[in-house]
């Protein structure tokens, strides 16, 4: 009876603590909670002020403009990612994930979003570091992860979004060698099937991302 007692106890600690795991994974980042606290028609405004910012860009890109400018707020970016979430066929819904959602640290981008996969679900959050280091080439490094409120490796989690993105066929490579996670975009852009776009430069500057760029025919 007293080894009956002391499996029981044992397994009962098991299921508090995967309970307790599980809870722990549920906690969504309070920036994340925050922004989706907004109105619909709050998210659908900022949305709209995202999308008139890249129609801008697209005129001038008809106009055969050969330098171009976009500038997003990251309210105006997070509400049009709530509403891109919520499109039949996003490429924003991948691989599990669903409405990620942006906060800045310095110099830091805070992304976190929904994970709803195998079975399992919980919100994944990252605080990544970006950059354009000669054009077209996005790096991005991984400084940490969580699942909820319980740390996550990196490296694990930067091999999940290699995966997502190489999903998408996005040229990507994920270098682990480095003092921090490390994944590499090559992109191609095109615009109207033939104009080659350039993507030159990110910063973030006073809450604002500034991207610049300019096309080749």
């Amino acid at each position: 009876r007293l080894i009956a007692y002391g499996l029981l106890g044992v397994l009962l600690i098991l299921l508090l603590t995967v309970y307790s795991l599980y809870l722990s994974a549920q906690r969504a980042p309070d920036f994340y909670k925050k922004a989706l606290e907004l109105s619909r028609e709050a998210q659908q405004s900022r949305a709209k002020a995202t999308e008139k910012k890249v129609r801008q860009v697209e005129d001038g890109l008809r106009r055969a403009s050969r330098d171009w400018q976009l500038e997003l707020t990251l309210n105006e970016l997070n509400g049009y990612l709530a509403m891109e979430s919520e499109r039949a066929g996003s490429p924003l819904n991948t691989g599990g994930f669903q409405v990620p959602q942006l906060a800045l640290e310095g110099d830091r981008i805070q992304l976190a979003a929904r994970l709803d996969k195998n079975a399992f679900a919980g919100y994944l959050h990252l605080s990544v570091e970006l950059a354009v280091p000669e054009p077209n080439r996005v790096v991005v490094r991984i400084h940490r992860a969580w699942l909820g409120k319980l740390s996550l490796s990196r490296e694990k989690a930067a091999q999940q979004i290699e995966q997502v993105l190489k999903g998408q066929g996005m040229r990507v490579t994920l270098d682990t060698k480095q003092d921090v996670p490390t994944l590499t975009l090559d992109l191609d852009l095109r615009y109207d099937g033939k104009t080659g776009i350039v993507l030159d430069n990110f910063e973030i500057e006073d809450g604002t991302f500034k991207i610049t760029g300019s096309t080749s025919r």
